[in-house]
């Protein structure tokens, strides 16, 4: 069987070469960590472990901390982007941001929805009603 001599990597390049008898596949996350699997019976469990832990807790302990903010944590809730907006909740009212976290429409909503085909779900009081997205783009 040929002898395979590769370089592993995890979060922190602790492990730089291994030597193993078999078959050679990389693993690839987020084009920055691999690791090599050695193909045979008893190691590819083990691996298979390695693989996941490493890549789940190297990578997430790598970019900690190497956050910036899109828009800064200012909501109690906010909701997906659907064209463009999201919904987001202060206290109990409901109003809708742009993709630079600026309102379009000030927290007023008692509920709100994502927008679809350019009309979104809005609440006030007891009754429901829509709006559009085009009186925004004004």
């Amino acid at each position: 069987m040929p002898q395979d001599t590769d370089d592993h990597l995890n979060g922190d390049g602790d492990l730089k070469r291994m030597t193993c008898d078999a078959f050679v596949h990389r693993l690839t996350f987020n084009g920055t960590s691999s690791i090599t699997v050695k193909e045979g019976a008893a190691m590819n469990k083990i691996l298979y472990i390695l693989i996941f832990s490493t890549l789940l807790f190297s990578s997430s302990d790598a970019q900690q901390g190497e956050v910036e903010y899109v828009i800064k944590p200012q909501f109690d809730y906010a909701y997906d982007f659907s064209e463009g907006l999201a919904y987001v909740k202060i206290g109990d009212r409901y109003g809708f941001i742009n993709k630079e976290g600026r309102y379009v429409a000030n927290p007023q909503f008692d509920s709100a929805g994502t927008f679809s085909e350019g009309l979104a779900r809005v609440k006030t009081g007891d009754k429901w009603g829509y709006i559009s997205k085009a009186s925004f783009e004004k």
